[in-house]
């Protein structure tokens, strides 16, 4: 048995592994996020759209929506992919 303390504690696995294992659950991070950013940004849109506003004029269909990342998040899941780069939580390259 290993003393393994997570499932991040790569410390027993041999050196082909490693690298190819990080790789692979970096990239699928990466893309979860991106999915999320994006279906949050699509909702975000439909409902500022649709949600009626109160202006002088009397009720007026159309809220601008919030800013979101998806743009970023797509593009940090690009670059884990292709060039296996990782990102912090803050979205700095490290």
């Amino acid at each position: 048995m290993s003393d393994r303390k997570s499932a991040e504690d790569r410390a027993n696995i041999n050196a082909i592994y490693k690298p190819v294992a990080g790789y692979f659950s970096n990239a699928v991070k990466e893309t979860k996020q991106a999915v999320k950013a994006v279906v949050k940004d699509v909702v975000d849109k439909d409902i500022a759209k649709n949600t009626p506003r109160k202006t002088s004029k009397g009720v007026v269909m159309g809220v601008k929506p919030k800013d979101n990342n998806a743009k970023a998040e797509f593009g940090q899941a690009v670059g884990a992919i292709l060039k296996g780069k990782r990102y912090d939580n803050k979205g700095k390259s490290r």
